[in-house]
């Protein structure tokens, strides 16, 4: 489900529950497009390299939660 920034629902897709978000994106931002997003803020089913560089591309700023970097706790920590 793709909303407003009042909650509004704009568009949505219905998949299978073993279809990842990344890979329903295409069928959801081709139902959101004609609103001429400026930013699409996603959770992290959504943040890939492929689809924030097809964001950036179409002039739209991908908001993405942050992610902590993974390693061993405390490396490089004095």
């Amino acid at each position: 489900v793709a909303c407003d920034k009042h909650g509004w629902a704009l568009a949505y897709t219905v998949e299978a529950g073993n279809i990842h978000d990344s890979q329903a994106f295409s069928a959801l931002f081709v139902k959101l497009e004609p609103f001429s997003p400026e930013f699409i803020i996603a959770d992290s089913g959504y943040k890939t390299p492929s689809i924030a560089k097809f964001l950036l591309e179409k002039g739209i700023t991908p908001v993405f939660p942050y992610t902590r970097p993974r390693g061993k706790k405390d490396f490089l920590r004095p």
